[in-house]
């Protein structure tokens, strides 16, 4: 075989990009997307030459694909993730996870959303899963709801540099309503320490989502959790998104693993 003549040509000098934490999804027209920590994005059409579409934060008011985050996350951010604790005076935005999920169904009944999970965190235990929903990959995004919440107590006590209440109680989480109705089966002593603080041994900080589905593609869920009590599953509702919380604790028959309400 002779050898290739190279003369003229050149190695393709890649063009890198910052996306710590990414999801990597495929736009319909072949464009690969990063969408990481920070709310950085970047995107590329070959896996070579990527481009920067949004830096770490930036303008948080003038996000790229985002839009404004005070907006957007306004929910989440009430319990965790901007300008508070370890984000004081900024935003605190981890691990999204971007998916496509042709069983979403949207109040007109029409189907299909990208699907876009992320945390907001203030300490190392006291943070929000929450997601969002487009029809298109790049825009607009409408927040939908907060999924699960960490770092609540009994005492109310004030974690890291915070000076935000932590009672379980208060509106801005959803657990007094999943109480009230008949959701979950009361509030489990397994959350608490005896002082009434956060049982992050038991518990999970609510970072780091993932969703997947199960083999035939009927049934999806949320993976979640990190150092502290572990890595928790939580099933969804694909037509809505939604948490299938279980309601009471149990032990799940297949795994033996013990089932948080």
């Amino acid at each position: 075989m002779p050898a290739l003549d190279t003369e003229g040509t050149c190695a393709i000098q890649p063009l890198h990009v910052s996306v710590h934490d990414p999801s990597v999804i495929l736009d319909q027209d072949g464009t690969c997307y990063l969408f990481g920590s920070h709310t950085a994005i970047a995107s590329s059409k070959d896996l070579i030459q990527w481009e920067q579409i949004s830096s770490d934060y930036g303008n948080g008011r003038q996000v790229p694909i985002y839009g404004d985050l005070d907006k957007l996350l306004k929910i989440p951010f009430r319990w965790a993730g901007r300008d508070d604790g370890d984000a004081a005076g900024g935003y605190a935005v981890w691990a999204p996870d971007i998916f496509w999920n042709e069983q979403y169904r949207w109040e007109d009944g029409t189907k299909g959303a990208y699907m876009l999970y992320l945390c907001t965190s203030s300490t190392w235990t006291r943070s929000v899963i929450s997601f969002c929903v487009a029809k298109k990959l790049t825009g607009p995004y409408t927040f939908a709801s907060p999924i699960v919440y960490s770092g609540f107590t009994k005492n109310g006590k004030p974690d890291g540099n915070s000076t935000r209440s932590t009672k379980w109680d208060q509106d801005i989480l959803n657990l007094k309503a999943l109480k009230d109705k008949d959701v979950i089966d009361e509030i489990s002593d397994n959350w608490f320490t005896k002082d009434g603080g956060w049982n992050f041994r038991y518990a999970p900080n609510a970072i780091d989502p993932n969703v997947f589905f199960d083999k035939d593609h009927r049934r999806m869920y949320l993976s979640y959790g990190s150092w502290s009590g572990g890595i928790f599953l939580l099933e969804l509702d694909p037509e809505t998104g939604l948490a299938i919380y279980p309601g009471v604790d149990s032990t799940d028959r297949e795994s033996g693993n013990f089932v948080d309400r």
